[in-house]
């Protein structure tokens, strides 16, 4: 979370090399491999949580999970091969099917709608779940309240991914750490 500084020591009459056109204006790609999931989009591709990454998050995980925002299907894939029972939801239909197709053969149903209109049948068809939110942070303040509307922090069990610049202060319920 530091901001790190460079200052090039240049001596009289250097310069720099320019950069590559083929390297401006494009993020840097953090795996040249490409993501880990047969069926994504464009989104997905940036977004994708790493292989490694889900694969930890769902070990922390026990009983039966919601993925309140499952995207291309990542987290819930980890969650699945766990054999953790997984309800997975996304308001995008499209991003939806993606999700179906790279869970096939997995026994995970995917339902499209918004987590927050979904979770009252939710918690009565899978009671005592883990609520996993990893939402789309990009563009917004990093803040509870920025994105997820009253009414879930009465869930029992919540896991979130959050950036690190996360205000935990915002949480409902703290203090925490």
């Amino acid at each position: 979370g530091a901001v790190l500084r460079l200052e090039p020591q240049l001596g009289p009459g250097e310069a720099l090399p320019a950069v590559p056109r083929s390297l401006r204006a494009r993020p840097p790609r953090r795996d040249r491999s490409g993501p880990w999931l047969p069926h994504v989009d464009e989104e997905g591709r940036r977004f994708l949580t790493p292989e490694a990454l889900a694969e930890r998050q769902a070990a922390r995980i026990e009983g039966p999970v919601i993925d309140g925002f499952c995207g291309c299907g990542g987290n819930a894939v980890a969650f699945a091969r766990r054999d953790l029972p997984v309800l997975a939801v996304e308001a995008d239909p499209g991003r939806a099917a993606l999700a179906r197709r790279n869970l096939e053969g997995a026994w995970v149903q995917v339902l499209v709608g918004r987590i927050e209109a979904l979770l009252p049948s939710l918690a009565e068809r899978m009671p005592g779940a883990t609520l996993f939110l990893d939402p789309p942070w990009e563009g917004r303040p990093a803040r509870w309240d920025a994105l997820f509307p009253p009414g879930l922090e009465g869930w029992a069990k919540l896991a979130l991914k959050v950036p690190a610049d996360f205000d935990l202060a915002s949480l409902p319920g703290g203090p925490w750490r």
